[in-house]
């Protein structure tokens, strides 16, 4: 009875840090997902901008030539 006692504590604690690691490991993917996709938006921003100030400046150049 006794041994019968500790293989199921022993299969329960199995189960739970199976469901611990498999928590962190989805955890660890969606935050990595939206890390991942926020860098992306903010490097197109980041490229959108730098076009419009290589413009302005361009278009300040050439109004100081004339």
């Amino acid at each position: 009875m006794r041994n019968k006692i500790q293989g199921e504590i022993k299969i329960n604690k199995i189960k739970i840090l199976i469901v611990l690691l498999t928590l962190t490991l989805t955890s660890s993917i969606i935050y990595f997902s939206f890390y991942y996709l926020y860098n992306s938006i903010n490097q197109s921003y980041l490229k959108q901008v730098k076009k419009i100030l290589n413009n302005a400046e361009q278009l300040n150049k050439d109004i100081s030539k004339n």
